[in-house]
């Protein structure tokens, strides 16, 4: 009897082990993401300030009735998307690969993704400029063009979303340099 307990005290001892060793890998893989997130998320936090705040430019462009006000204002916030974009996309190449599964082809598809918007950005800055002011008809035709593009390249980001989800995700929105920054152009309450 003494030495089926002796056997039973040496095998749930055995699974403890066992236990606290899986538990420790996961806590320190944990803490690499978080380390790797919050990397991220500090640097990224300007960068989404910027993009934010180049956001509600568009948005107040949008009112403006004076047509080279307007340009102007269009030509800055696309100025500021690309720069923006272009940053983050810097910032997830230099911070290197992900600590999660899969983690170099999140990176890829990341930078990639971040890239084509920095691109799309600046092609829509060059087609601001391109405005011409100076024929109303030929104005709304352009600004209508301009509109129908940042619809086409800017849905809320939800394809970022979808490449770092999971613990990526879950990593990144424990981060403060992560949560949405609020902007003059925002109505939040």
């Amino acid at each position: 009897m003494i030495k089926k307990i002796g056997a039973a005290l040496i095998g749930a001892t055995a699974l403890a082990l066992v236990a606290s060793g899986c538990s420790n890998a996961d806590d320190a893989r944990e803490k690499k993401v978080d380390a790797w997130a919050a990397g991220v998320c500090d640097t990224l936090r300007e960068q989404l300030k910027n993009r934010d705040e180049a956001t509600a430019e568009m948005a107040k462009a949008t009112g403006e009735p004076e047509a080279t006000k307007a340009k102007a204002a269009y030509v800055s916030a696309f100025d500021k998307s690309a720069k923006a974009y272009q940053a983050m996309a810097a910032a997830y190449t230099d911070l290197g690969v992900p600590p999660v599964d899969d983690g170099k082809n999140v990176q890829t598809k990341t930078v990639a993704y971040l890239t084509d918007k920095a691109d799309a950005y600046a092609a829509l800055k060059a087609s601001a400029q391109k405005l011409d002011t100076e024929d109303q008809g030929k104005y709304a035709q352009g600004l209508q063009k301009l509109a129908d593009q940042v619809h086409k390249i800017d849905p809320a980001d939800g394809d970022l979303k979808e490449m770092t989800e999971g613990e990526l995700e879950d990593a990144m929105a424990r981060q403060d340099g992560c949560q949405r920054t609020e902007t003059k152009g925002d109505n939040k309450a």
